[in-house]
């Protein structure tokens, strides 16, 4: 059985916490694998998405991979 979006998000926020990151960042194969899934619809992205907020984390698409990031200024630009 696929992990929930909340099981998913704790284990996001664990991992960061736990390697003291700021980022966290996975290639789409393996956040697939992580979440327990073979399809990912945008109703679980949208979830995910609003989950993590909760959390002060945001979760952002590339072509290649998917992002964690604390919503912070941990590196301001000069």
């Amino acid at each position: 059985m696929p992990l929930s979006v909340r099981q998913i998000s704790d284990n996001i926020v664990r991992h960061m916490q736990t390697d003291s990151r700021d980022v966290v960042t996975m290639r789409w194969s393996k956040f697939y694998e992580f979440c327990e899934r073979d399809r990912i619809k945008e109703s679980f992205i949208e979830a995910l998405k609003e989950q993590l907020r909760t959390e002060s984390v945001l979760f952002v698409r590339g072509h290649a991979v998917v992002a964690f990031v604390k919503d912070f200024d941990f590196a301001p630009m000069r």
